[in-house]
């Protein structure tokens, strides 16, 4: 190859990463975010209608907005605690009381049977720095 083709190429390749930097500033947050959902699950983007997941982000982004205002996640019971382990959490009990810890798996995150919570049952958690 001679140095004027490696020239060219060189600024081909250039004027290619250019335009797909402009191409990612022009596509809207939900773009964004379906084809963040496609990289993360290769294939099922295709399988499934790309209408139906934007559709769906475009429906859930105003819960997940709320939800994280404060960074609050309301729990409601269950014999499952999220998956967490390691990651540094709050946990807010029915008493209003909040706790700050680094297993939550050792907490009791089941409300008794109960429908209500009551005392230490836990209610919402957050992660924390």
């Amino acid at each position: 190859m001679t140095d004027i083709t490696t020239r060219l190429q060189e600024l081909q390749e250039t004027i290619r990463r250019a335009q797909a930097e402009i191409e990612a500033l022009q596509k809207s947050p939900m773009q964004k975010a379906v084809e963040a959902f496609d990289a993360e699950l290769p294939g099922y983007v295709g399988i499934i209608n790309p209408d139906y997941i934007e559709a769906g982000l475009r429906a859930a982004w105003p819960h997940l907005k709320e939800a994280m205002g404060d960074g609050w996640i309301p729990w409601a019971g269950g014999p499952v605690a999220p998956a967490l382990t390691g990651v540094p959490i709050e946990i807010r009990f029915a008493n209003g009381k909040t706790e700050r810890t680094h297993s939550p798996p050792v907490w009791s995150w089941t409300w008794d049977g109960c429908t209500e919570p009551h005392g230490y049952h836990i209610v919402a958690y957050r992660v924390v720095p």
